[in-house]
C-alpha cells in the first residue's frame, strides 16, 4: 500500500503551519548571514513537536516511527527551505545509529534536539559539520562516530548558503568506531537508500 495514513497527512498539515510561523521568508533569507543563529529556530519546535525524535527508538526516547513516517515531513521542511539537518539527523544518522548498536547516549540526546552532521561512503564534503554535536562518518569498512572539533574542517563554497560545506579529514585512529567489516557495509548501504529517499522528499 502506497497511499499516506490520515495520520501521516495530518502530521505534515501541522509541520507546515509550525514552519509557515516560524520560519517566514525573511528568517530563510536571514539564515544566508553568517552570524545567524544554527540551527534556526524552528529547530527547537521540530523537537518540541517529536519529529526530530521521530526515528529514535522509543527506549531512548524517540517515537521509534519508520521512513515512511518522515517522507511527508521532509517534504514540507523541504518546500519551507528550512536550514536545518533534518535528513542527517533524522532521516539517516538516527536509524543508523539504533541499526549498528552501541550509541544509546547519542540517541537519547537526539531525540532531546542534538544535531548530527554525516558523510556515507565516499563523500568528502559534509555539511554543517561545525556546529553538529556529533559527525558520523560511514565509509564500506568503518563507520565512525566523532566530535566537530576531531575533525580537520575547511570551509567550502556551498549552493545553499544557509547550509555551511566543508571538506575535513579524519585522523586515524580518532572518534568512536560503530561498526566495521560487513556490518558497516550493510548498515551503509542501508543509510544511503535512507539517504536517497529523504532527500528525494525534500527535492
Amino acid at each position: 500500500r502506497f497511499s499516506f495514513t490520515e495520520e501521516q497527512r495530518m502530521s505534515a498539515s501541522g509541520l507546515r503551519a509550525a514552519l509557515a510561523r516560524e520560519l517566514p521568508d525573511t528568517a530563510v533569507r536571514a539564515a544566508w548571514a553568517d552570524d545567524a543563529p544554527r540551527p534556526s529556530p524552528a529547530w527547537r519546535v521540530l523537537v518540541d513537536m517529536g519529529i526530530v525524535g521521530l526515528t529514535v527508538p522509543e527506549a531512548h526516547g524517540g517515537l521509534g516511527a519508520r521512513e515512511l513516517d518522515l517522507v511527508l515531513l521532509l517534504e514540507e521542511h523541504g518546500r519551507a527551505a528550512a536550514p536545518d539537518p533534518l535528513l542527517e539527523t533524522t532521516g539517516i544518522g538516527a536509524p543508523l545509529l539504533a541499526e549498528v548498536g552501541g550509541a544509546d547516549d547519542l540517541l537519547a540526546r537526539i531525540a532531546s534536539g542534538a544535531t548530527l552532521a554525516v558523510a556515507l561512503g565516499g563523500a568528502r564534503l559534509v555539511a554543517d559539520a561545525d556546529v553538529a554535536d556529533t559527525v558520523i562518518v560511514a565509509r564500506p569498512e568503518r563507520i565512525v562516530a566523532i566530535a566537530p572539533s576531531a575533525l580537520q574542517l575547511t570551509r567550502q563554497r556551498s549552493v545553499d548558503g544557509a547550509r555551511r560545506l566543508f571538506s575535513f579529514a579524519l585522523p586515524d585512529g580518532a572518534g568512536t568506531v560503530l561498526a566495521d567489516g560487513p556490518a558497516a557495509r550493510a548498515a551503509l548501504a542501508d543509510a544511503l537508500d535512507r539517504g536517497a529517499l529523504g532527500a528525494a522528499a525534500e527535492l
